[in-house]
């Protein structure tokens, strides 16, 4: 992320990589397959272990999907997502209109449908920390940038538009 060097003060004091936030899930699954497979499915009635699989995967799906559409909006926009560059502009369309943060939802999202999916407790546990982790090293600053550099725009979309849905 080329945007991360030191002297560029128009950018939202984000430290690491928004990668890092799929952590948790990574080291949640290794850790239900490697060491202690703790996990649950839903009973037959309910569609047993096919339809968990199937909700899991829709989740994931849709997870994926959001940051795409978000994506889209950049670059509709001409803006660069790279966290460490500025911001040109206040992105209001697509998922945006919902959602003040559709790629962070999205990751949240997979890794929600990666825990319903695979029936595993710890993948399940570990979205509370990769909640944390993405709002206090990333939604956080990236709102605190944001109302420094927009002022009262970025406000009024503040109080129309969830942080998350």
């Amino acid at each position: 992320m080329k945007g991360f060097e030191k002297g560029n003060s128009d950018k939202a004091d984000v430290r690491v990589p928004p990668a890092v936030f799929f952590v948790p899930m990574v080291l949640a699954v290794a850790f239900h397959y490697l060491v202690w497979p703790l996990g649950f499915s839903l009973p037959q009635a309910l569609g047993g272990r096919i339809a968990q699989a199937l909700g899991g995967a829709l989740v994931g799906l849709i997870g994926v999907g959001l940051p795409g559409l978000a994506l889209a909006q950049f670059r509709r926009t001409g803006q660069k997502v790279d966290v460490g560059l500025p911001t040109t502009s206040i992105i209001r369309t697509g998922p945006y209109r919902f959602s003040r943060n559709p790629m962070y939802l999205g990751v949240m999202l997979v890794h929600l449908g990666i825990g319903l999916g695979t029936g595993s407790i710890w993948v399940l546990a570990m979205l509370g920390p990769a909640f944390v982790m993405a709002y206090t090293l990333a939604i956080i600053p990236e709102e605190t940038y944001l109302a420094g550099k927009f002022g009262d725009e970025y406000r009024a979309y503040k109080a129309s538009v969830r942080r998350w849905l």
